[in-house]
């Protein structure tokens, strides 16, 4: 998955950088941050209980933690001795953590909010005048 697709989003903020000066992994990471993103939205959206959609973002969350793990430089000797749950902790209160993440990207959405309003409007608008067309 290639972060050109949207050249607006290249000046986005996420990890303390903006995407267009990610680094490798930090693009790696940030493709899967909005994948389990998407997927929570998905699952709370449904309100069902989808256990392989559960399992694919438990997946996602595992490779998120040992490409942050690999960002931050941790030795895999120091994780084993700290265990899963202080080093997800230690994660956490870096720069890669996920709830900085979801910050990140909601202060993106409302600092284009203005900018997706209009475009929704004009997308009805347009809508609206080939509704008329056709009649």
């Amino acid at each position: 998955m290639s972060l050109e697709f949207n050249p607006r989003a290249q000046d986005h903020k996420f990890y303390g950088t903006t995407i267009g000066q990610f680094t490798e992994e930090e693009k790696e990471l940030f493709q899967v941050d909005l994948m389990m993103s998407m997927g929570f939205s998905m699952v709370h959206l449904s309100n069902k209980d989808d256990g392989e959609m559960k399992d694919e973002l438990n997946k996602l969350g595992m490779l998120r933690t040992h490409l942050c793990i690999q960002l931050l430089e941790i030795p895999e000797v120091l994780c084993k001795i700290m265990g899963f749950e202080k080093t997800h902790e230690m994660i956490e209160e870096s720069k890669y953590g996920f709830s900085s993440f979801l910050k990140s990207q909601d202060e993106n959405t409302k600092e284009h909010m203005e900018e997706i309003e209009e475009l929704v409007s004009n997308l009805k608008r347009d809508v609206m005048m080939s509704n008329i067309s056709m009649n």
